[in-house]
C-alpha cells in the first residue's frame, strides 16, 4: 500500500441548455491520503462527493488534474456503490469470487466469517436482507486488494440497529485487513465514528474546508464519545458548522 495524492484542479458539468450557465462541481481541490488511513468525507447534499469518487474510480474522465501514488503511478481502485449491484443469477459468494477470481478460497472463507455472511454464501441476492447485501458488496471490495477503496454511503438506507451492526463488522474487517479507505457520508456521527480522519467539504465548487485526525481507537468510539467529539468540532469550528 502506499500514499495516495489528489488534486482536481477543475470539474465543470457543461450546461444543459444554452441559456443557462455550467456548474462548476469542484476547484482546486488538495487531498493526500496515507496508506492504510481510513478517510471520511463529510459535506452537505449535493456538494459533489461523489462526483469525486467517480473521477478517482475513473468513470469520469472529463476534468482537470491528476491522482497518483508515491510512484507516480495511478492507483488501483474498487469501488462499493450505495447500491450494492450484485448479479442476482450468481449466490453471494459466487459474485465475490466473479470480482476476485485469485483470491484464495481461504481469504474468501475469513472475510465471510468475519462479516457473518457464512451462513448465506450460497444464497441468491434476492433472498438477501439489504444488510447481507450491502455487507456482501463490502467484502468484494476489500477482496479485490485495492490500493484505494472507495465507499459511497454504503450503509444509506438501513435502520439503526442494522447500520451500527455492519458499521462494526467493517471496523473489524479494515482491522484485521488494513486498506486505504475513502468513505463518503453525510452523517458526522458515522464518520466520528469509523475514520481516522475526516474530511470537511464545502458547496460547490467543492473544496476541503478543513481536515480533523481522530486519535481514538474505532472499537473505543462510544455514544459518548462521539457526542462529545461532534459538539467540540461544531463549536469549535464556524466552518464545519456552517456548511453542515
Amino acid at each position: 500500500m502506499t500514499a495516495i495524492t489528489i488534486h482536481i484542479q477543475e470539474k465543470i458539468y457543461p450546461a444543459p441548455h444554452a441559456k443557462q450557465t455550467p456548474h462548476h462541481a469542484i476547484s482546486e481541490l488538495k487531498l493526500h491520503i496515507k496508506a492504510h488511513e481510513f478517510v471520511c468525507l463529510v459535506g452537505p447534499s449535493g456538494c459533489g462527493k461523489t462526483t469525486l469518487l467517480n473521477i478517482l474510480a475513473g468513470l469520469d474522465a472529463s476534468f482537470k488534474g491528476s491522482i497518483h501514488t508515491d510512484h507516480a503511478r495511478e492507483p488501483d481502485i474498487a469501488y462499493v456503490f450505495q447500491n450494492p449491484r450484485l448479479l442476482p443469477w450468481h449466490t453471494l459468494r459466487e459474485n465475490i469470487e466473479l470480482a476476485a477470481p485469485d483470491l484464495q478460497t481461504d481469504v474468501l472463507d475469513d472475510f465471510l466469517d468475519i462479516m457473518q455472511l457464512t451462513g448465506a454464501q450460497h444464497t441468491y441476492p434476492a433472498h438477501l436482507s439489504l444488510g447481507m447485501s450491502r455487507r456482501a458488496a463490502i467484502i468484494r471490495g476489500f477482496a479485490i486488494n485495492p490500493e484505494l477503496l472507495l465507499m459511497d454511503e454504503p450503509l444509506v438506507s438501513l435502520d439503526a440497529p442494522t447500520a451500527r451492526t455492519v458499521r462494526e463488522l467493517l471496523i473489524t474487517l479494515w482491522q484485521q485487513r488494513p486498506h486505504t479507505i475513502l468513505f463518503v457520508t453525510h452523517d458526522l456521527r458515522e464518520a466520528i465514528r469509523l475514520a481516522d480522519r475526516l474530511v470537511f467539504l464545502s458547496p460547490p465548487p467543492m473544496q476541503v474546508i478543513h481536515s480533523v485526525p481522530i486519535e481514538k481507537n474505532q472499537t473505543q468510539r462510544n455514544d459518548e464519545f462521539v457526542d462529545q467529539f461532534r459538539q467540540d468540532l461544531l463549536n469549535q469550528h464556524a466552518i464545519i458548522r456552517q456548511h453542515l
